[in-house]
């Protein structure tokens, strides 16, 4: 038999099936997480967008800086 490296223990017929549903649990509430904080991270993202663009709207608008400036 190959090697296996899943970590489930073997029984008859399959893997015992409380361990793939608390692992199958897990993996979903990782990825919950990892949504989660994807959507955080992509509002996060758009907030700086918004501020970079109102501040280069100001260098804009004060123009560029002279000595008799």
């Amino acid at each position: 038999m190959p090697n296996d490296e899943s970590d489930f223990t073997q029984v008859f017929r399959g893997y015992d099936k409380d361990e793939v549903a608390k692992a199958l649990q897990g993996l979903r509430r990782d990825l919950i997480k990892a949504n989660t904080h994807s959507a955080e991270s992509s509002k996060e993202v758009r907030r700086l967008s918004a501020q970079i663009d109102e501040l280069n709207a100001i260098i804009e608008e004060v123009g560029s800086p002279t000595f008799s400036g």
